[in-house]
């Protein structure tokens, strides 16, 4: 997006700290709620909707049973959205080189990035049980928060609000795979009757990690679907807009000038918005079909594809 409109977007909106809570499902809540925004709706026709399938949650499930009229609307779902994980989204920038080849942005200028943030919580948690730098987590050269906030996971954003239209570029997480392999390591140290080991220099209590790994990797596994709910809840309410892309893998992979075998993990780009209600479409934002060096891109791909969801 271009430089100035990142600039005035971040003027308006990163005034303020947004706490975001969320707990299991609650992207069914959000998805659900968005399109009984304009009234209630009865439940047998959302049921042969796309959105249909988010009825089945179980917690949905429940409210619905007790729906004696047949009737959905958004205050119904109000109470669902409460409770969970409190994170705090912050909001940075990505790009803006003169070569934007080796930003993994799909058109020349930058992103606005949103961060999805732990609360201090977690924080003094991490500082207790590790004796770690919690900078070692958050993510080296990636568009972590440097608000001294640490950095569960991000979504890039591309956005253009003539044509009232947005491209989530990338949902990413440093802090949760490099969990991941400090609880391979913590395990392989039991495997081999230590009660201490050394990660990244660091020089760790198995018994500590144990319980650090155990909280986090439980408490923060849907770290990708919490992602992708703050990225619309932020797009439709801050922002105004409604008409939403997501990358499919390939298309994506060559937009962004990702190598074939460096690519993110492929489950992000087809399975996660296939669960959010995206649909597959051909044809992309109109603000990347017009650009000249998005375009060059685009035709090494034998069938681009997208996902929209445009509610």
């Amino acid at each position: 997006m271009d430089t100035q409109l990142l600039d005035e977007v971040i003027a308006c909106l990163s005034g303020e700290r947004y706490l975001f809570p969320y707990n299991d499902d609650r992207y069914a809540v959000a998805l659900l709620q968005r399109l009984l925004r304009s009234g209630e709706q009865r439940i047998s026709d959302l049921k042969r909707t796309p959105y249909g399938k988010l009825l089945n949650k179980p917690a949905i499930q429940k409210m619905v049973a007790t729906k004696g009229d047949g009737k959905l609307n958004r205050q119904d779902l109000d109470w669902l959205a409460m409770g969970g994980n409190p994170y705090v989204l912050t909001l940075g920038r990505w790009g803006g080189k003169p070569d934007y080849r080796w930003s993994q942005i799909s058109r020349p200028g930058e992103n606005l990035v949103l961060q999805l943030n732990f609360n201090r919580g977690h924080d003094r948690d991490f500082e207790h049980a590790l004796t770690i730098d919690r900078e070692e987590f958050n993510g080296w050269s990636h568009p972590t928060s440097d608000s001294g906030r640490s950095t569960l996971c991000w979504a890039r954003i591309d956005l253009d609000l003539d044509t009232g239209q947005a491209l989530i570029e990338e949902i990413q997480t440093d802090w949760y795979r490099d969990v991941l392999r400090l609880y391979r390591r913590k395990q392989w140290a039991e495997n081999h009757k230590r009660e201490r080991f050394f990660f990244w220099g660091y020089e760790l209590s198995v018994k500590q990690v144990h319980g650090y790994c155990m909280r986090t990797l439980g408490a923060h596994q849907k770290w990708n679907e919490a992602m992708l709910t703050a990225a619309l809840t932020f797009l439709w309410e801050q922002v105004g807009i409604n008409d939403i892309y997501y990358h499919s893998y390939e298309t994506g992979r060559m937009l962004k000038n990702i190598g074939e075998y460096s690519g993110p993990p492929r489950s992000l780009y087809t399975d996660l918005p296939k669960r959010f209600c995206f649909q597959e479409v051909e044809q992309g934002p109109q603000w990347i079909e017009s650009c000249t060096p998005a375009r060059r891109r685009l035709k090494k791909v034998k069938q681009p594809k997208w996902f929209r969801l445009a509610i």
